[in-house]
């Protein structure tokens, strides 16, 4: 049986200790749609006219430089909530979301969720929260740049999208990472050779395979004691 809207909203963690009415509001006010992967569910400079609840599947959040490089600035899984900016910020997107995978996403208009949340506080200020946390992982991916070097980011994001993102392949120990090189690249802020030759490393040492579009994390106490090492060795220097 095809789960219900109601069914899925009940299942938000920014909609927890809402009365069963206030669920059922969100329910009628929201879209239900399906995005095939690949697809883009906004560009920059399209209208900031909707807030999105991700019920399944993978998207990414990037942007584009002035050069028309990709840089990756977050993955969302399912319960995540996006293109909130838009309750605090009417200029257009500025910039992409995209399915990873196959996505089912549920839309709310911003009017009818700005109403919504009007007379509801405590909910502004789960959403507000919610802004302010991915501001400071943003900001703490820029002192990464600067202060950790190209391993030490690559091997800290693989544990950081296995604890996630990632999905238990059914071996102990073992998280499958449904991302390319590239991307994970974009989110490391290293070149796509670089990012290949670190993962080629991390596989010597048997720490990770790699699949098809996919990463496989066989180690992840290994991982972390390497990216561990690594970064205490740059503190000695």
């Amino acid at each position: 049986m095809q789960p219900t809207k109601l069914w899925y909203i009940e299942r938000f963690n920014l909609f927890n200790g809402l009365q069963r009415h206030d669920m059922e509001e969100l329910a009628r006010m929201s879209l239900m749609e399906t995005k095939p992967k690949g697809t883009f569910i906004y560009l920059p400079s399209d209208p900031a006219n909707s807030v999105f609840l991700l019920k399944e599947g993978h998207a990414k959040i990037s942007r584009l430089t002035d050069e028309g490089k990709e840089v990756m600035l977050t993955i969302l899984s399912p319960g995540e909530v996006f293109g909130e900016v838009v309750l605090v910020n009417d200029q257009p997107r500025d910039h992409i979301a995209e399915a990873i995978d196959n996505v089912l996403l549920c839309e709310f208009r911003k009017r009818d969720f700005e109403n919504f949340i009007r007379s509801r506080p405590d909910l502004v200020f789960r959403i507000t929260k919610l802004i302010g946390l991915r501001l400071q992982r943003m900001e703490s991916r820029v002192v990464d740049l600067i202060c950790k070097d190209v391993a030490t980011r690559v091997s800290e994001l693989l544990l950081n999208l296995a604890d996630q993102h990632g999905k238990a392949t059914g071996s102990h120990g073992e998280f499958r990472i449904k991302l390319t090189h590239q991307d994970i690249a974009s989110l490391a802020g290293v070149s796509r050779q670089t990012a290949t030759e670190i993962l080629d490393r991390l596989k010597s040492l048997g720490l990770v395979e790699l699949g098809h579009r996919s990463i496989i994390i066989k180690n992840k106490e290994g991982l972390g004691a390497f990216s561990h090492s690594r970064s205490a060795a740059k503190a000695s220097i």
